[in-house]
């Protein structure tokens, strides 16, 4: 079977060009411009690299909190030491961060 190379895809009918011409996310960019293909230890060892440069981006991110007397779930005003307005707020804003950590999606990376 022939080794494709993003110059010898062509859009099909009904397709986005920009779809049609991206490369799988298990080949690096390298391999793709000198048309080789990568054995599955290479495609491991470059998702593995993906993955942790994603995960060092999200670590360096800054976290972001409120600012002090704002409620960090619904931003209303509060007393200028609390993070929530009330109990209901924090309950909500906790349910929200524990959905998310579980669907791996949590804010300010992995944490």
């Amino acid at each position: 079977m022939p080794t494709v190379t993003p110059s010898t895809l062509t859009p099909q009918p009904g397709t986005d060009r920009a779809d049609s011409t991206a490369a799988p996310d298990a080949l690096s960019d390298e391999a793709i411009s000198h048309g080789e293909r990568l054995s599955a230890d290479d495609m491991a060892t470059a998702r593995e690299a993906q993955f942790t440069a994603a995960a060092l981006a999200a670590a360096r991110r800054p976290v972001h909190t409120a600012p002090a007397g704002v409620c960090g779930n619904c931003q209303a005003r509060c007393l200028p030491t609390a993070k929530y307005c009330d109990e209901d707020c924090r309950a909500d804003h906790e349910r929200r961060l524990s959905t998310l950590r579980r669907q791996g999606r949590a804010p300010g990376g992995m944490r």
